[in-house]
């Protein structure tokens, strides 16, 4: 047992580092769907309703300490009227498809941000962090909890996504903050307070609502005693009920007025209940790059198993505390099976998924369920001191923007090693991969290591492994050491070693070459041939870029002979050249001033279709005139005919 000095000292000293972490080097700018968001806490302040009209554009983009962040572009780029994510309604209003409650409450903080001077979004991180700080002490007061057990939750709760999502213009923090509190309140008996923060919670995500009506169900189930029968509840159920369901049916109310569905998002097609599957859940929980478990690992390995092993010791399989767990890991469930049928499974963008971060509050309470011999609390503190340590060697290798990095630390490791131990849902290979958002299955995707493909995602509906090619122009389906099929008709074939790639490693996308009949001229600005290690067209010549450069184009036929190569351009200085054929040097030397000598290529090197051209140029460098490129030679014309 902590004593309460001790205990108030580590408490704040948890809730003050975490808060202190969470707004360390923020710079305000809109995330996910943040400028939904603030367009609508913007028009509850301009006219005290949720539709938005042009006047908030004018309002917001007009705001001179906005200036600096993304939000003229986000909102440049979703017009009022686009679709997703604005709809008109059956009055002729435009309404975005999300709930408005978290706007509305927002308002009140973006008032004191333009009254003060400060750019919009901190409106958003000082309300995040007020609801983060509210389930912080309604934790540290939660005297149902034993005091090392509420440290722990404090913790993890920070720990779980709050300390990242704190920043993000968006209710996630908002819905996590709500759960903990009506997880407080489950743990003190009072069932109908539990239901009704949890039907707020709904509100901005809808899968909450089955908390709300278990909680509610709880409370009835208080009404009647098996001694006493039933006993007539008093006026503070008789007012909490109703507004239980008042608040469920809010968001479902209104959209069905304003528009005649539900659940706007799911009218539209942003979910589809077909998605769900063992695999997103595994991906929900488990996954490398966005997983909760990620973070909570030590719930699920020490929790049932020490709750098991002291099960077995006693001889007691009705242990409260293996009842306890299984129910909280159920009601995360509850919360994570809907969430399974978004189309946008690459949601979180920052570290931890998003719809895992709330999904993980019931499980950070299980926490509690460990406190029972000071055996296990001895060994607990020791385990969770190490995953405390790992986590924040994530936190600190994790870029804060999204687009800085594809994948996890851990992710990169295994996809580098073992490729083959790692098969996302194909959104999170793709859209980590590439920085940004959208895919396409039309598109052929690649991972490669040490200069070599590893693995290949595409979709079978689109595209087929068989008419895939290494960079050394070889087939890649020779290379196939697995394959693992994925939702939607995609599939992951992973290859051994052997298959040439991209110079550089990590993600790509197959640039599938165009077919060329001979005598043909390649031009300085015809992108798809200049594939990897190439400046973009610049006007009448394009630069190499780095140390090596990929030229790609396909034959229908072989040449009788082979195929003469001219290469006409200039070099940066003296440049030593290695030029290689599918893999076959075809020549070695100084580049003369012009372009280089005629390449001859012989047909026994050649490939039908894919053929590859690899520069090595060992003495690129910068220009020194301010370009931090790694320049070498720049192509005007490549004219490749059959000798």
């Amino acid at each position: 047992m902590l004593a309460g000095r001790l205990y108030k000292l580590l408490g704040c000293a948890v809730v003050l580092t975490c808060a202190a972490l969470s707004v360390a080097g923020i710079h305000p700018e809109l995330t996910g769907n943040g400028g939904e968001y603030l367009l609508m806490s913007e028009a509850f302040l301009d006219h005290g309703a949720p539709n938005i009209t042009e006047k908030q554009y004018q309002e917001i983009n007009g705001y001179s300490p906005n200036v600096g962040t993304n939000i003229s572009r986000i909102l440049k780029f979703s017009t009022l009227g686009r679709s997703p994510p604005y709809y008109r309604s059956l009055q002729g209003k435009y309404y975005s498809f999300h709930f408005w409650l978290y706007s509305l409450l927002v308002a009140p903080f973006l008032w004191l941000a333009k009254a003060f001077g400060y750019a919009m979004p901190w409106a958003f991180i000082w309300f995040n962090l007020m609801m983060a700080m509210a389930a912080s002490c309604a934790i540290y007061a939660c005297q149902a909890i034993p005091r090392a057990s509420r440290l722990l939750i404090l913790s993890l709760f920070w720990g779980c996504g709050t300390i990242p999502y704190i920043r993000w213009t968006h209710p996630e923090v908002f819905t996590a903050s709500l759960l903990a509190l009506a997880f407080t309140l489950y743990e003190k008996g009072k069932y109908c307070h539990a239901s009704l923060l949890s039907a707020i919670a709904a509100q901005q995500n809808p899968p909450a609502i089955f908390l709300a009506a278990l909680f509610l169900a709880k409370d009835f189930a208080e009404c009647f005693s098996k001694d006493k029968g039933f006993v007539f509840p008093g006026l503070a159920r008789l007012g909490c009920w109703p507004c239980c369901i008042l608040a469920s049916s809010m968001s479902a109310v209104f959209f069905w007025l304003h528009f005649g569905a539900y659940n706007l998002i799911a009218h539209v097609g942003m979910a589809r209940y077909e998605l769900i599957s063992l695999e997103r859940l595994f991906s929900l929980y488990f996954d490398m790059n966005q997983g909760m478990v990620i973070l909570l690992w030590p719930l699920f390995v020490l929790i049932p198993f020490l709750l098991i092993a002291n099960s077995c010791r006693q001889g007691n399989w009705r242990n409260p505390g293996l009842f306890g767990f299984s129910w909280l890991l159920l009601l995360s469930l509850l919360l994570a099976v809907p969430a399974l049928s978004t189309t946008n499974w690459n949601s979180g963008e920052s570290y931890v998924m998003r719809y895992a971060y709330w999904a993980s509050i019931p499980l950070v309470f299980s926490v509690r369920y460990l406190f029972f011999e000071n055996v296990y609390i001895k060994s607990l503190y020791v385990v969770f001191a190490c995953a405390l340590v790992v986590q924040g060697w994530q936190y600190a290798k994790f870029p804060k923007r999204y687009t800085e990095k594809a994948y996890t630390p851990w992710a990169e490791f295994v996809l580098d090693h073992a490729p083959q131990l790692y098969n996302p849902v194909p959104e999170i290979f793709v859209e980590r991969g590439r920085h940004a958002p959208h895919m396409s299955n039309k598109e052929v995707y690649l991972y490669s290591h040490a200069g070599e493909i590893s693995k290949i995602l595409l979709n079978t509906s689109k595209n087929s492994i068989s008419d895939i090619a290494c960079f050394d122009g070889r087939a890649a389906q020779s290379y196939v050491q697995s394959t693992v099929s994925s939702e939607s008709g995609w599939r992951y074939y992973n290859l051994e070693r052997g298959c040439a790639g991209y110079a550089d490693d990590g993600y790509s996308e197959y640039r599938r070459p165009r077919l060329i009949s001979l005598p043909a001229e390649l031009g300085s600005d015809d992108d798809e041939f200049y594939v990897s290690g190439c400046s973009t067209s610049e006007p009448g010549h394009r630069w190499s870029n780095g140390r090596r450069s990929i030229i790609l184009f396909a034959l229908n036929t072989l040449p009788r002979s082979g195929l003469g190569i001219e290469i006409r351009g200039s070099s940066l200085g003296s440049q030593h050249v290695k030029v290689s054929a599918n893999g076959h040097a075809v020549f070695e030397g100084k580049v003369p001033e012009g372009g280089f000598p005629v390449l001859k290529v012989d047909k026994a090197l050649l490939n039908v279709p894919v053929n590859v051209l690899t520069f090595d140029f060992p003495d690129a460098r910068t220009p020194g005139n301010g370009d931090g490129r790694i320049l070498a030679f720049s192509v005007v014309v490549v004219r490749i005919y059959a000798l």
